[in-house]
């Protein structure tokens, strides 16, 4: 539409399994150095809001994060922190509103999850924020209860208390892992949820861009990539990606971040090429040259493992099909 403005662009960042760049000094992942590069302030002077939540299983009890960490306890809260946000920031006067979404691990499943959810019921007012919790579990086992989650959406939407086509702007992960992710320890596999299973491969109709970083070496079979496939509607930009190394070579946390730099890189470059998202190119030039020179592992052993914790994990190679709408790295 001619002379169509954003009022405001919302970004919202998911942090993978056990990282936490707020509480702890561990080495930041992509998530939060991409969070910490987004300028308040766009160049077009659209003021640009960010949201950074914490990863599954990072909060303060060691014996509460290793069960949320390896169940993926609280993942159904942290969609629901992430579109409360969104809900709470949006402004449905005039319905400009940028929404981008970023994640890694199963920060990247949430927010896909997220982008899922705004497609099936839009976004609520805050009045109508009330609503939630009974819709929200409506639409995690949306295959069995389509029809009485679409009945709630229309009643909501003809009170006012909710607004329908909402347009997803981008939505940026690195790796994804499914709901579960790694399981529980000692092998005891996890029982099956009907929730969230429709949440897989297909990129939902209300994104615009769809961009993912993949680990080309990653070998444990409980971090099998969850990728887009080819979209069938033709606005949707999807651009996939394999990279060099291991999950969080990719997706960021090791002391070692050279590997996770080319994948930050390139993720910042997708944004520029196809979004009007500001970035402070010092901060992140800052984040790209290291405080102290480490040994690197850089053409060595790549960081692979089939341990977490000293938790054994299945072995299976990535199975890298080449599809036309995998992009080869420009």
């Amino acid at each position: 539409m001619a002379g169509y403005q954003p009022e405001k662009r919302l970004v919202v960042c998911c942090d993978g399994t056990w990282n936490d760049s707020v509480s702890t000094d561990s080495p930041l992942t992509n998530v939060s150095r991409f969070s910490r590069c987004v300028e308040a302030i766009g160049e077009d002077g659209i003021l640009q809001i960010v949201y950074y939540h914490t990863g599954v299983g990072s909060g303060t009890s060691k014996l509460s994060n290793s069960i949320d960490g390896a169940t993926g306890r609280g993942l159904s809260r942290n969609i629901r922190d992430a579109y409360s946000f969104i809900c709470n920031n949006y402004n449905f006067e005039g319905g400009n509103d940028e929404i981008h979404l970023v994640g890694f691990s199963r920060g990247a499943f949430t927010v896909r999850c997220v982008a899922s959810l705004i497609d099936s019921i839009g976004l609520l007012t805050k009045p109508g924020l009330v609503h939630l919790h009974d819709l929200y579990h409506s639409w995690e086992k949306l295959d069995n209860n389509k029809e009485d989650l679409i009945s709630q959406v229309t009643e909501l939407e003809e009170k006012g208390l909710l607004r329908r086509k909402i347009q997803v702007e981008a939505c940026a992960v690195w790796d994804t892992v499914s709901a579960l992710g790694v399981p529980i320890p000692f092998g005891i596999p996890q029982p099956k949820s009907p929730k969230l299973a429709f949440v897989d491969a297909e990129v939902p109709h209300t994104v615009k861009n769809a961009f993912h970083a993949l680990a080309l070496h990653e070998r444990r079979k409980h971090f099998k990539p969850l990728l887009w496939h080819s979209p069938s509607q033709d606005h949707i930009n999807l651009r996939q990606c394999w990279f060099w190394g291991v999950h969080s070579d990719v997706g960021g946390g090791y002391e070692d971040a050279g590997l996770a730099n080319l994948a930050l890189i390139w993720m910042v470059a997708q944004f520029q090429r196809a979004t009007k998202l500001h970035f402070n190119m010092d901060t992140l030039l800052r984040f790209l040259i290291p405080d102290k020179l480490i040994e690197s592992t850089t053409g060595r052993n790549l960081h692979i493992s089939t341990s977490v914790f000293g938790i054994q994990y299945g072995y299976q190679e990535r199975n890298i099909r080449i599809r036309s709408k995998i992009d080869k790295g420009t």
